[in-house]
């Protein structure tokens, strides 16, 4: 940078000398969080940059501006048909059936896929998931309760090992997932399915314990209680990640929902995916702020979790969406 000289980061803190233009030296200092920018002149501050939110307050207040309110009316205005297939199931296996569920998925494709194997499979796919799922299966215990299991249909070859566990329904679906969508999606479908008093919604590869712990609740939502995570440190644009509803951990009470979460869901995707033609495509509005939880970040460039194939965008609906819904018939555990 020939208009910049002595730069130095330390911590949160970037430090440097900018040529003004009559050619002299100015130094200039900026602090990322809360962002401040200091120079010969002044201080400038960009309070709206993290939003004057408290890292890991979990309240309403610091939540909604971490996060703006994505409404239902709004998902229902976009919703279209373009994006039936991927939540289309072409066969049911119904084994069983409870007034309570567990929501699950298994695909098998690389997570930050943008279109159909644009980057190879995990080669530890077999022992994080598969595996982990079976032993998971093997451990169960709540006979009370029914599993509905959300099968890509390339991976259609399982399906006569999961039919030996009469507790589990199977759904193949249509399609496969893309990415790590809409196979992370297909489980909260279940959210608001009326056939259930309780609908429980987890990872395959985690334990699932925690399911005891919720179920004396009967809030609209249940979630674990979140912190803040940082995903990137970049000197100039830190970027943090609130899960707000971590897709793992999910309990729902679908007698309070009055619509189907698939619809919801679908033209979540469709808002989403015009956004990204817009000035501000990490916003839903041109006239929202940036900041520390919409930014881009590496190959998220339209914000962390905005890519609608990709990781995390299945939490960017709870978080934009079902939490505002459920509040404040919500509760973290």
């Amino acid at each position: 940078m020939k208009s910049a000289r002595n730069i130095k980061v330390e911590g949160h803190t970037l430090e440097c000398e900018l040529r003004n233009t009559k050619g002299e030296w100015i130094p200039n200092r900026i602090h990322m969080f809360p962002y401040a920018y200091t120079n010969v002149d002044g201080k400038f501050e960009w309070q709206n940059f993290n939003n004057q939110v408290e890292l890991n307050n979990t309240s309403h207040l610091h939540i909604s501006r971490r996060y703006k309110r994505v409404t239902l009316q709004r998902c229902f205005e976009n919703l279209t048909h373009e994006y039936d297939d991927w939540f289309e199931i072409d066969e049911s296996h119904i084994q069983c059936k409870k007034d309570v569920c567990l929501s699950i998925s298994l695909f098998n494709k690389n997570v930050n896929n943008t279109y159909e194997d644009e980057f190879p499979k995990s080669d530890g796919w077999k022992t994080k998931y598969y595996d982990s799922l079976i032993r998971n299966l093997d451990s169960y215990e709540y006979t009370k309760m029914c599993i509905n299991l959300y099968l890509a249909n390339d991976l259609r070859e399982h399906l006569h090992t999961f039919l030996k566990y009469p507790f589990v329904n199977v759904f193949i679906m249509k399609s496969s997932s893309i990415g790590a969508q809409p196979g992370m999606l297909w489980r909260l479908m279940d959210l608001t399915n009326q056939r259930y008093k309780k609908v429980f919604v987890a990872d395959i590869d985690e334990t699932w314990e925690w399911i005891e712990h919720f179920y004396p609740y009967s809030h609209k939502i249940c979630t674990v209680n979140q912190t803040d995570v940082l995903i990137c440190n970049r000197p100039y644009t830190p970027a943090y990640n609130f899960a707000t509803i971590i897709g793992s951990h999910i309990m729902s009470n679908p007698s309070k929902f009055k619509y189907e979460a698939v619809d919801a869901i679908k033209g979540f995707i469709s808002l989403c995916k015009k956004r990204e033609k817009s000035r501000r495509p990490w916003c839903f509005d041109d006239t929202d702020e940036i900041t520390l939880w919409n930014n881009p970040v590496g190959i998220n460039i339209y914000g962390w979790g905005r890519i609608t194939t990709g990781y995390g965008f299945d939490e960017l609906f709870l978080k934009h969406v079902i939490y505002y819904d459920a509040y404040p018939d919500f509760k973290f555990i």
